[in-house]
């Protein structure tokens, strides 16, 4: 089917050398619709993750009944892609504007990442969104992100962060649970039970229920509606907004890549966008899992070389611009070029398959 693009915000992967470039940054705003104007979804996380080398891994549990009679008639609704990690718009700010005793509100909205964690059975999440690989060159990098719950504070879902070291890490094969994370984001505790909707407020709510864990971060942008006359505000009626975080990875030099892994108890779920790892570096060009992959020059002018293993079987060579559109497609042999000299400056992706396995590097085309 022909897809038309509803919106594009390019996903930027810059190489540089000076202190505070781009090394890696998805803010999750490829959407593509069909010729009915149906939501791509699965296409559009091609575009955003896959195509970018980013790998996900969820539980694929079934969705609370509630959640699908509500959006079974959207027409971005896709049972399947929603119990995964998927693009979805939201409301990112809510502006309120005075002038000549007119009240207007000015609202943005935006598109992120979202998990849910609200299933048919209460269960605690299990979804994994790790970036790929970025190489840090000396101790300079930081790690930005924004997040929000979808629902809160009386449903508000956390997630944790880990910087892992090396590559060769896949949502498989890090035990998080027995891991040491670098950042969590709170949640409303509900392993007992949870809140009844009479609970007006937010002190109630935190002394009785409480936000974990106690070295988390609290999300703290909603929307506050006017308190009572015993000053108690309710809970039920906040709406979250995206909030900004930041870690330093000057511990880390060589290989590292990010892991966001939502594992909130049924609460309800998160929002991540405009992921950015700023520093000294590169992205994609030395051995990753153990395997010898180098895709050079880069930047490229007319040729692109790459070196692969000699073992690989019938490997294929596939570029993507940075919206996950197919460009060129060749097979790939052993000390000859690819012609890029006819591909306008900018950001690509070379796919290189065999018939056992993927990798994706970047690169840039120059004049």
């Amino acid at each position: 089917m022909k897809f038309k693009i509803l919106l594009v915000l390019t996903l930027t992967f810059s190489l540089g050398k000076s202190q505070f470039d781009t090394l890696l940054y998805n803010g999750f705003s490829f959407l593509a619709v069909d010729s009915n104007s149906y939501f791509q979804l699965g296409e559009t996380n091609k575009a955003n993750l896959e195509y970018q080398g980013w790998k996900t891994r969820s539980d694929l549990r079934a969705l609370a009944n509630s959640i699908t009679e509500d959006t079974e008639s959207y027409i971005w609704f896709d049972d399947q892609i929603w119990r995964s990690w998927h693009i979805i718009p939201y409301t990112d700010s809510i502006d309120t504007i005075i002038t000549d005793d007119v009240i207007t509100y000015d609202t943005t909205a935006n598109f992120g990442l979202r998990s849910f964690s609200w299933f048919e059975n209460p269960n605690r999440a299990a979804t994994v969104l790790m970036t790929p690989p970025v190489f840090m060159n000396d101790n300079t990098g930081k790690l930005h992100w924004r997040s929000m719950p979808l629902q809160g504070p009386r449903h508000q879902d956390g997630y944790k962060v880990y910087i892992l070291d090396g590559g060769s890490n896949t949502p498989d094969n890090v035990p998080f649970q027995t891991m040491d994370y670098d950042f969590a984001m709170k949640e409303l505790d509900v392993t007992n039970s949870s809140p009844l909707p009479t609970i007006t407020s937010l002190v109630e709510l935190q002394n009785d229920f409480g936000f974990v864990p106690e070295n988390g971060t609290n999300h703290l942008r909603y929307t506050l509606p006017d308190s009572n006359e015993l000053g108690q505000i309710d809970s039920t009626r906040q709406h979250p907004f995206m909030q900004q975080f930041e870690l330093s990875l000057s511990d880390y030099t060589g290989f590292i890549q990010i892991a966001f892994v939502h594992d909130s108890y049924d609460n309800n779920g998160i929002i991540l966008d405009d992921i950015l790892i700023t520093g000294t570096g590169t992205i994609g060009t030395n051995e990753i899992s153990g395997v010898h992959l180098n895709v050079f020059p880069n930047p490229a002018v007319n040729t692109l070389f790459i070196e692969f293993e000699k073992n690989w079987v019938n490997p294929l060579v596939q570029i993507f611009d940075v919206n996950g559109r197919l460009i060129k497609t060749e097979d790939l042999k052993d000390g000859i070029p690819i012609n890029i000299s006819n591909l306008e400056s900018g950001q690509y992706m070379v796919k290189i398959q065999t018939e056992t396995e993927v990798y994706i590097q970047s690169f840039i085309k120059s004049k």
